[in-house]
């Protein structure tokens, strides 16, 4: 099940996926769930604009390590 949460941005987005990347593993082990979650090389990225020209926001994670953040153009 999915949404549309901003006005006037058409982007959906999962009203579950959130929370179930909250779910402690010990949780699905002692339910018996077959639930398999899967990382991403990048966390989120957020668009912006910046002296007139067009940026943003990446955050990235390297496997092992918290994500990090960096500008883009």
């Amino acid at each position: 099940m999915s949404r549309q949460v901003f006005d006037g941005v058409d982007v959906r987005l999962s009203a579950y996926s959130y929370l179930v990347s909250l779910l402690p593993d010990r949780i699905v082990d002692d339910l018996g769930l077959d639930v398999r979650l899967a990382d991403r090389a990048v966390a989120s990225y957020t668009t912006a604009r910046r002296d007139g020209g067009s940026t943003g926001l990446l955050v990235e994670r390297d496997e092992g390590r918290p994500p990090r953040p960096r500008s883009v153009s």
